[in-house]
């Protein structure tokens, strides 16, 4: 019984963020998460070890926000579903991140090819000053994919699996791997656990969105075997140890590939290519793209809904 009502949360959830979208204020609960991890990595900055310091705060956030979640899952009913509604919302947004693709492929399309580039450096940490369309495209796609994962698979998957507990603490971890996880020298001995932790959560749910991404693409009238046998070849030659694979599995359903020479904090890195170029990179690809991705959104809310039929 308790299943059924987090997939009918889960779903609610969705429907309010395909209408309202992610807004942006202080006091979104993803950006309280990085102010109390913030506060924690500054009271902590005295400990020498920094490997230490990552891992004790890490440990300190994750129980807090743990218990946050326990204390809401133990209120009455009318009110406990009303806050897992609005947190699981805020937690996922898939549309906003849909929607700021799909306003790339408007600038690009007009032409404005320095206003994608600004748009698309808000939402990576690779610089974009000189990427030209194919690379705008391709990037973008690439943050779509691996952020479809990382920002709506795991935490739905969470959620359903331990509620509002399993939820923040997947997302704490989500957060503050984004803030910390860098092998940049300042922080890569502090972030190590952070990343280490993200690495972890995000195995199984990295491999699911393979598999929706099959099933989604089938439904789409094309292969279903194809996602799954790029995510097996190519998955692996990414430097994380989920990245890969549903952003194999994306390129599959699109003939696209990633990769290639960035710059990230002044230095240049040579990405190994994911997926294969089968059609020229134009305004087109990264708006069937975006289609897809909402069609991938769906796919997994019925998907989703369709198991709460048969475990109730």
């Amino acid at each position: 019984m308790r299943y059924c009502e987090l997939v009918l949360v889960a779903a609610s959830a969705f429907a309010v963020d395909c209408i309202l979208k992610d807004p942006s204020f202080r006091l979104h609960p993803v950006r309280i998460m990085g102010y109390t991890a913030t506060a924690l990595n500054r009271i902590s900055s005295p400990v020498k070890n920094r490997k230490l310091a990552g891992f004790l705060v890490y440990v300190v956030l994750s129980l807090l926000w743990l218990c946050v979640g326990v204390v809401i899952d133990r209120t009455p009913p009318p009110y406990r579903i009303m806050a897992e509604i609005l947190i699981v919302y805020f937690m996922i947004a898939p549309n906003q991140l849909i929607s700021e693709v799909e306003r790339i492929h408007r600038l690009i399309s007009r032409g404005d090819i320095e206003g994608a580039k600004k748009r698309l450096s808000l939402l990576v940490t690779r610089k974009t000053q000189n990427m030209d369309e194919e690379a705008l495209i391709t990037t973008s796609l690439e943050t779509l994919a691996e952020n479809i994962s990382d920002c709506f698979i795991a935490p739905l998957f969470y959620f359903l699996v331990g509620g509002l507990p399993l939820l923040l603490f997947y997302k704490i971890t989500e957060t503050t791997d984004s803030m910390f996880g860098y092998k940049t020298e300042n922080l890569k001995d502090f972030g190590f656990c952070f990343a280490r932790a993200d690495d972890l959560l995000n195995f199984l749910p990295a491999r699911i969105t393979v598999l929706i991404t099959a099933i989604s693409s089938f439904l789409w009238g094309k292969s279903f075997i194809k996602p799954i046998a790029w995510a097996k070849r190519f998955g692996p030659l990414h430097e994380s140890p989920n990245a890969g694979f549903p952003e194999a599995a994306f390129a599959a359903v699109l003939g696209i590939r990633f990769g290639g020479k960035f710059t990230y904090f002044d230095k240049t890195i040579e990405k190994p290519f994911i997926g294969v170029k089968e059609r020229e990179i134009t305004p087109k690809v990264i708006e069937e793209g975006a289609k897809f991705a909402r069609f991938f959104c769906i796919t997994t809310i019925a998907l989703i809904l369709a198991s709460g039929l048969v475990l109730k």
